[in-house]
């Protein structure tokens, strides 16, 4: 069942994604997997991985029409996530 995403799913969704960046597993899957060694994680307790993975699908963090095609001056590797970086090294 689809529910709206609330600020509360956004802060859950965007804390499991700095945590995947910690914790490495070999699939997205695996961080919902409640079987040893997968189970420590326990990000099943945090959000439904069906619902993460539709908030992921649509999450845009930029305008890709201002985005620099790549082999064209000024073409930015990171532009999508650029001004969130330089927000979150700014605060």
């Amino acid at each position: 069942h689809d529910h709206p995403v609330t600020r509360e799913d956004m802060k859950k969704a965007l804390a499991i994604v700095m945590c995947m960046g910690i914790i490495n597993m070999p699939s997205i899957n695996s961080y919902w997997n409640a079987s040893w060694p997968f189970a420590s994680t326990n990000f099943n307790t945090i959000m439904g991985r069906d619902h993460f993975l539709l908030i992921m699908k649509f999450l845009h963090l930029a305008d890709n029409s201002k985005a620099v095609p790549h082999g064209q001056p000024g073409y930015q590797k990171h532009f999508k996530v650029d001004h969130v970086v330089q927000s979150l090294v700014e605060n």
